[in-house]
């Protein structure tokens, strides 16, 4: 413990009064401390005081910057020229400390740096010709501090509040990206889906897709054009005038009464037959097959097969891709009676569904 004599103005008295003052010697800041608290630097030992910055780049897990000002496209040791740059850019005369816009087809006549102001060279210029300087990115901050630039190179976990943008940065080791960014999409909460709390996320051309559809529900979902090319095409036949008994694939021409087979525009498959009549079958048998080139397909799954007793009406599906023709062949309708058919007064429709490929 030491101890100090002085001396004080005793205002009542109007003289001067002596006293003693003491202080432990042993509390004063060592040069460490009074680093720390100053804000100058890590400290040296785990039981010394540090600065709020040093603190939260542990906390968060980041290396925190003093704010940016500007973005820059090109760095010149001199007065940009040219006019290969982009309406919006920015380059940083090295030499003369002037910040240049490119603006209107041309550049400014630039505005010098204020103290500390900051500029990062994160993103490319478009004027590779080199009379803005030079074009490619370094990802450097550089700091305006008594008459010289200061530049600091980006590192793994560096980040920034860039003003010019309205954003934060975060530099991931190769560039500067957006702080949001640096989370992956897939990580956000809500978007994986599934649940009531959770939803799907879209990309940006499904996004648009949906956008345009109307009252979409879970029965009236949005169909895509390859939908679309999925949706089956009816082609319909009729028998006019009666259907004669003992007939043996007969053909069935198509509602204009002008041809017998309809021609297939692109590859598709076959994937539905039905046929229907004025009345049952009263006797016998009535056989309902689809064609392709005037010759019944040789996959039964669609023969349709209509007996006494039976509705006066048949169908059948088959998947894509077992019946199929190519683009140019011809699809059609053949039936066959028995001999004991009837009634031979009736007509009958028959419709072909056929679908597309992609």
């Amino acid at each position: 413990m030491a101890s100090y004599k002085y001396a004080y103005l005793n205002t009542s008295t109007g003289s001067w009064a002596p006293d003693t003052f003491s202080f432990d010697s042993a509390n004063v800041p060592t040069t460490d401390e009074k680093a720390a608290l100053a804000g100058e630097g890590t400290p040296s030992a785990s039981d010394l005081y540090t600065c709020k910055s040093y603190v939260d780049a542990r906390i968060e897990g980041l290396k925190w910057q003093n704010a940016v000002n500007h973005n820059i496209n090109y760095i010149k040791a001199g007065v940009p020229t040219g006019v290969g740059a982009t309406n919006g850019e920015k380059c940083l005369d090295t030499t003369n400390f002037d910040l240049y816009n490119f603006t209107g087809g041309s550049w400014d006549v630039g505005a010098a740096l204020s103290e500390y102001e900051r500029c990062v060279f994160k993103d490319d210029g478009d004027d590779a010709g080199g009379d803005a300087g030079t074009h490619t990115h370094n990802d450097k901050i550089y700091t305006y501090i008594d008459e010289a630039l200061d530049d600091t190179d980006a590192t793994e976990g560096m980040a920034f509040w860039l003003i010019d943008d309205d954003q934060r940065y975060q530099f991931n080791g190769t560039n500067w990206v957006v702080f949001a960014g640096t989370v992956t999409h897939n990580n956000l909460a809500s978007l994986q889906g599934g649940t009531t709390a959770e939803y799907y996320h879209l990309t940006s051309d499904e996004h648009a897709g949906v956008h345009g559809a109307t009252a979409i529900t879970a029965s009236n979902v949005v169909l895509t054009q390859t939908d679309r090319q999925l949706l089956s095409v009816p082609l319909v036949f009729a028998y006019i005038g009666g259907i004669a008994i003992s007939q043996t694939d007969t053909a069935v021409e198509d509602l204009s009464g002008t041809t017998d087979g309809l021609v297939m525009r692109k590859a598709g498959s076959i994937v539905g037959m039905s046929a229907v009549m004025g009345a049952g079958v009263a006797a016998g048998t009535l056989t309902i097959e689809p064609t392709l080139n005037g010759t019944d397909v040789t996959d039964a799954s669609l023969d349709l097969t209509m007996t006494m007793g039976s509705p006066n009406d048949a169908y059948a599906n088959a998947a894509p891709g077992v019946i199929t023709f190519t683009a140019g062949q011809t699809v059609g309708v053949h039936l066959t009676t028995d001999g004991s058919f009837s009634p031979t007064n009736e007509n009958i429709r028959a419709t072909v569904e056929v679908i597309y490929d992609q």
